[in-house]
């Protein structure tokens, strides 16, 4: 009688890949570049103004939807990877109506879709962003008029996470003076040996006097 000896196997799986939790989005306008590090599922609009940029343009930062989809104002064009990958229905009803002239293949409505890549953002100019040319950048005015009621109704985007630079106090140390303010009078920090984040300042970080106004401000 032949004897049958069972070896036991080990199962090997191959190692999980994680994805980075951050992305970066690089967003053009006529005036330039902006990159911006935003968080992995976070919808486009509501990643760029919690970090002070807009998918939106002149008037349109204050007459849109709030995350609808149903104005169409920040429609973008979206190189990278982005969930859905394609047109939603909101989108493709929106985008048929004028001025938009139906869905267009990386043209996307930002309040519709969540980051799921690095991204390369271009917004064209025009109320809707319906124009050929790159949007301006206006550094007069105010990105968003309603704080963070500008996306309470996106339930979906994950909250937002703490700034690296700055662990969400919105001060960092001082470059000039190194934290050593009080000894030196420094005019950057007046003294306090601290200055505010620009990482994750709640505005355009480039627009001085609105720096300047939140410097004012902080805690002593």
């Amino acid at each position: 009688m032949r004897r049958v000896f069972l070896i036991p196997t080990r199962r090997i799986t191959a190692p999980m890949m994680t994805l980075p939790h951050t992305c970066r989005v690089r967003l053009v306008r006529q005036d330039g570049e902006r990159m911006i590090e935003v968080q992995r599922g976070e919808k486009l609009r509501t990643a760029l103004l919690r970090r002070g940029a807009t998918p939106h343009n002149a008037g349109a930062r204050l007459i849109n939807c709030r995350g609808l989809g149903t104005c169409g104002t920040c429609a973008v064009e979206v190189d990278g990877t982005v969930e859905p990958a394609n047109h939603t229905i909101a989108e493709k009803l929106r985008m048929n109506l004028p001025p938009h002239s139906g869905p267009r293949p990386g043209f996307r409505l930002a309040c519709q879709v969540t980051v799921e890549s690095d991204l390369v953002v271009r917004k064209r100019d025009k109320f809707w962003g319906q124009g050929e040319a790159l949007a301006p950048e206006r550094n007069d005015a105010r990105v968003s008029w309603l704080g963070e009621l500008e996306y309470s109704l996106d339930f979906t985007s994950p909250p937002p996470a703490p700034c690296s630079a700055c662990g969400g106090t919105q001060l960092i140390a001082c470059p000039l003076c190194e934290e050593r303010g009080a000894q030196q009078a420094c005019k950057a920090c007046r003294g306090s040996g601290q200055v505010v984040c620009r990482s994750c300042f709640d505005g355009n970080p480039w627009d001085i006097d609105a720096v300047r106004a939140r410097a004012r401000r902080r805690p002593d």
